[in-house]
């Protein structure tokens, strides 16, 4: 972590982050309160100049030899306020041993809760251990952006869409991703992106991460198809930047604090300005890093400018994926974490492949991939996705069937040039 009080032993290794810590104490405040996040954290975050001021001279009088001394007045500083404040109904009080043995328990309830990473224990010189506390990031690797098959009559084909899924997590993809943008969600009833989302997670029944798309431009929709998601049993939420609106910056703000407020999931941003006509800045990035709920995004900008700004400003537990195929070497190279990926509905194997080895660090072997798949990968966007990856899967017998209007057919000198790029892959 970036910022806060860092405390290190002698050697510099890293043993407790104060502002990861007081993240903590501020879920506990939203869990067993009710209150909002913001309103717990400005309450935190009120107290955290008086905490450094008195334990920052404490650290240095110690000199690192009894640190484990400075975790626990952390601790308990931060243990006390929490009860003090806002749960006098709570007994026994904290500074009993049966009242950190139930302050104990609620901390664990709220890591599992909130996608809190479990405690990192560092070793020190003494051999004591310490908790730092980091979200983990949702999924590392391949995600499909699940294409959402329909029969003839333009209805959901749930037979093809259980197909598809188990091809994708046979072919070792790390999550899916249901009700994105090429899942066609915008042109999807309210009731069918909620069944569609059901079905998924049951077809895939806990074997990867299922990511549900809950995006929308009206903030109460978001939060609605969120909170079905969560009650479907999705593990993440992915929600792009609110569309034709064009929100201002503040505005991106609230929306996502509003929505993260109401769910107990963890959230992915969603930036594709191509799309939607607006966009993150790092700046907005750095201040929506800090609450827990937002795991990171879905960078599909094209701007890696940008992509380092964010990486500069965020904390590391902030965690960033690729949403363009065609730059998942050169994102990961800068510190993303995998691709949510169009591609991989047809070709699971390489996008899989492709970002596995960039999490090795074998960037060469990477680039080498992601340079031979490219004229494919052009050709999936030769027209506006979803169009071209639901012709290939048809072309491949996958069943995908029609697209639901505006969407339509591909022209035929475009249906030429992907079925020729297919052709040269061995897709058909």
């Amino acid at each position: 972590m970036r910022d806060g009080l860092i405390l290190t032993d002698k050697d510099g290794t890293i043993l407790v982050n104060q502002r990861s810590y007081s993240e903590l104490i501020k879920w506990l405040i939203v869990e067993y309160v009710g209150v909002s996040y913001q309103k717990a954290s400005a309450c935190v975050e009120q107290h955290i100049p008086f905490f450094e001021s008195i334990c920052t001279p404490i650290s240095a009088a110690l000199e690192g030899h009894d640190w484990p001394y400075y975790y626990t007045a952390m601790r308990m500083y931060f243990g006390d306020f929490f009860y003090a404040e806002y749960a006098k109904l709570l007994h026994p009080p904290p500074n009993t041993p049966e009242g950190m043995d139930l302050y104990e328990r609620l901390e664990a309830d709220i890591l599992r809760k909130y996608n809190l990473n479990e405690p990192i224990l560092w070793e020190s010189k003494s051999s004591e251990r310490v908790h730092v506390f980091m979200r983990t990031p949702v999924f590392t690797g391949a995600c499909p952006a699940l294409a959402t098959p329909f029969d003839q009559q333009g209805n959901i084909n749930y037979d093809a869409f259980g197909r598809l899924i188990d091809a994708q997590i046979e072919a070792g993809v790390d999550a899916v991703c249901v009700c994105g943008t090429t899942g066609e969600s915008a042109t999807m009833s309210i009731r069918e992106h909620i069944a569609a989302v059901e079905f998924c997670v049951k077809r895939v029944g806990h074997r990867v991460k299922v990511i549900a798309g809950a995006g929308s431009n009206d903030t109460s929709a978001a939060v609605y198809l969120s909170q079905h998601a969560q009650d479907s049993g999705a593990d993440a939420l992915l929600h792009v930047t609110p569309y034709y609106n064009k929100a201002s910056q503040t505005g991106l703000i609230r929306h996502y604090e509003y929505i993260a407020d109401r769910t107990d999931l963890p959230i992915i941003l969603y930036n594709v300005p191509s799309r939607t006509g607006v966009s993150f800045t790092a700046e907005t990035y750095k201040i929506l890093a800090e609450n827990p709920k937002i795991n990171g995004v879905k960078e599909a900008s094209g701007n890696f400018s940008l992509l380092a700004h964010t990486r500069h400003l965020c904390p590391d537990d902030f965690y960033i994926w690729s949403g363009n195929d065609d730059q998942v070497v050169p994102m990961m190279a800068l510190g993303a974490k995998g691709v949510i990926s169009v591609a991989s509905n047809i070709a699971p194997e390489v996008m899989v492949k492709m970002s596995h080895l960039c999490l090795d660090n074998d960037f060469a072997a990477a680039s080498q991939l992601q340079i031979q798949y490219m004229d494919l990968i052009d050709a999936l966007f030769c027209e506006v996705n979803p169009i071209p990856v639901k012709t290939a899967m048809n072309l491949m017998g996958m069943e995908a069937g029609p697209l639901r209007l505006p969407l339509c057919e591909m022209s035929e000198k475009n249906l030429a040039v992907l079925r020729a790029s297919m052709e040269r892959m061995g897709l058909l």
